[in-house]
This record gives C-alpha cells, structure tokens and sequence, in this order.
C-alpha cells in the first residue's frame, strides 16, 4: 500500500470540495425527504445524519480498499468497456480568462480520483456525525 498522503497533491483540493459538496447535498435531500414522507418518531438530525454519516465512512473504506488494489470483477465486465472521454472545445469553459489551469475530476489519474472520493467521503462523514453529535446534545 502506498502511502495515502503522497497521492494528495494541491491541485487536488477544488476536486475533494466540489464533490463533498455535491454528496452532501444529495445526502441531506434524502435526509429530508425522510423526514417529510418516512419518519414517524426519529429525530432527523441525530438519527438521519448518524446514518449519511456511517453511509459516507463506508464509501471512504471501499475507496481505501479500492486504493488498496481491491478490484470486484462483474460477469459482464466485457460489455461495460469504457467509453472515450470527449475533449471538451476550449470556449465551453466558463473559466476562459483565468491564468491557472483548473484540474477537474476527470482529468486526475485513476489513483488520484479514488483518494480524491475517500477524502470527499470522510469529510462528508465527519460533517454529517458531527451534526448527529451536536443534534443528540
């Protein structure tokens, strides 16, 4: 196993933000959906946000065995090859007159995606149990 921080880099922080921001929004729409359809006598903020927050930390363990060299193989492995990536035209970009190349996602290295989900997963899970933490209080 290699050492987890080398694979960070700097460049790879605007990543980890966009999708621990994405997660969580998603996370917390579910949590409220909850609420509103589901619920009966649960507290959704100790409750529903202990629960994101033990979904996250699993999702940052598959990601560190993925890390790992854990690899599940499928039955029909052969018909979901991948598809090329599509070279996006220059002037599609909204961040045109910038002087810094801004890495997205996709443009990381198949290492580098996965330590970019287990850090966005265990920041998720921290944010979500320390919520649980302070609603329980």
């Amino acid at each position: 196993m290699k050492r987890i921080i080398k694979i960070f880099k700097p460049y790879m922080v605007r990543p980890i933000i966009y999708k621990c921001v994405t997660r969580c929004s998603i996370a917390l729409v579910f949590i409220l959906l909850w609420d509103m359809f589901i619920n009966s006598s649960l507290s959704p903020v100790r409750d529903a946000c202990f629960m994101a927050g033990l979904v996250f930390f699993m999702l940052a363990w598959f990601a560190y065995l993925k890390l790992d060299g854990l690899r599940v193989h499928f039955l029909g492995e052969d018909m979901l090859k991948k598809k090329p990536k599509r070279k996006i035209h220059w002037t599609k970009s909204i961040v045109d007159f910038v002087d810094e190349h801004v890495v997205t996602f996709e443009e990381l290295t198949e290492e580098e995606q996965t330590a970019a989900l287990m850090a966005c997963n265990l920041l998720g899970s921290l944010i979500f149990l320390l919520v649980s933490l302070a609603g329980s209080i």
